[in-house]
């Protein structure tokens, strides 16, 4: 995860502009939106769910 992530969730950041979190995903060089939460943990729980439908068993989930 990189120093600067704030949310402290893989795939989660917060928009000021819209006072939301979102959560977006990375295929290969493309990066999908998932949506927009209210919470982060919303938001990690979005992530998690896409990653298992796109990677499986491989996907890297966030804790939470």
């Amino acid at each position: 995860m990189p120093k600067n992530n704030t949310s402290g969730y893989k795939g989660v950041c917060y928009r000021k502009s819209q006072n939301k979190f979102q959560s977006y995903i990375r295929i290969g060089l493309k990066q999908t939106h998932i949506g927009s939460f209210d919470s982060p943990i919303e938001a990690a729980l979005a992530y998690n769910k896409k990653a298992v439908e796109l990677f499986g068993e491989f996907a890297y989930l966030n804790k939470v």
